[in-house]
């Protein structure tokens, strides 16, 4: 993933600012918000429309362009042993690295947005939601179902709190 601000060149300055390439190749469903004074970047292998689903790698910066810190993927299932360079949820090779995690997602979910809820103390609540595809029971891909979890945060010791691992939920309260 990569991160470009235009907007200097969109003002007249001609810069194109980069936070260059960020984690793994052959990732897709970026979701990227800013809690307290973090910005989290959340993506994982592509799915593509997968019924497998795909993992969420977490990555942290104090600004939007980085430099970003990989910190954990929430999204595999427990006891997946990840190689270096590989998320979970798609095989595939990019160079000569092989990855082979087809079907260790927790949730089956491919990652397609954070969503930001306001609390009455002026905090918020994340909101994590995939789409699980391919589990329309009628096989129509707009019936098919999603997978939602509200993001829990612990700090890791370094100054930045972290969402802790994805465990399956039945259902979710939402406060709003």
């Amino acid at each position: 993933m990569c991160i470009r601000d235009r907007s200097a060149a969109a003002h007249g300055s001609g810069a194109n600012v980069s936070s260059g390439v960020i984690g793994n190749q052959f990732v897709e469903a970026p979701a990227m918000f800013k809690r307290d004074k973090v910005y989290y970047a959340l993506f994982d292998n592509c799915c593509c429309f997968c019924g497998h689903g795909s993992g969420i790698g977490v990555y942290t910066a104090h600004h939007p362009l980085g430099p970003y810190t990989y910190h954990n993927n929430i999204g595999c299932a427990p006891g997946t042993n990840l190689t270096a360079g590989c998320g979970c949820g798609m095989d595939h090779s990019v160079g000569s690295l092989t990855c082979a995690f087809y079907g260790d997602s927790l949730t089956k979910a491919q990652q397609n947005f954070v969503i930001q809820i306001p609390q009455p103390d002026g905090s918020r609540q994340f909101v994590w939601t995939g789409d699980r595809w391919e589990s329309a029971p009628d096989g129509v891909k707009a019936h098919d179902l999603q997978y939602w979890s509200v993001l829990e945060f612990v700090p890791n010791g370094a100054g930045i709190d972290l969402p802790v691992q994805f465990t399956w939920e039945d259902e979710i309260t939402i406060n709003v």
